[in-house]
């Protein structure tokens, strides 16, 4: 697993990026992991009450991929009614 922080770059910081864009997190896509990318992470793992430390390691990771794949489920799922489940969990 790749931890991702400040000044980290490439297609991981990329990715990461338009992840969080996804799920409404304002970031610019630039593959650069700056002052803007990290303040966004943190205040992700704020909303989702993970340790803030504006650092993408294996938490942070597995809640991005987490949500995003029940977005995706969602959507694949359209005329599914969530709010029945939701009642039993």
């Amino acid at each position: 697993m790749v931890f991702l922080r400040l000044n980290s770059q490439g297609n991981e910081v990329k990715q990461l990026q338009m992840k969080l864009i996804r799920l409404g997190v304002i970031v610019t896509v630039n593959g650069f992991f700056d002052k803007k990318t990290e303040k966004a992470v943190k205040k992700f793992q704020k909303q989702q009450n993970i340790k803030v430390d504006g650092i993408v390691g294996y938490y942070t990771s597995h809640k991005i991929d987490y949500l995003l794949n029940l977005r995706e489920n969602e959507k694949n799922n359209d005329e599914f009614d969530w709010k029945i489940i939701n009642k039993w969990i």
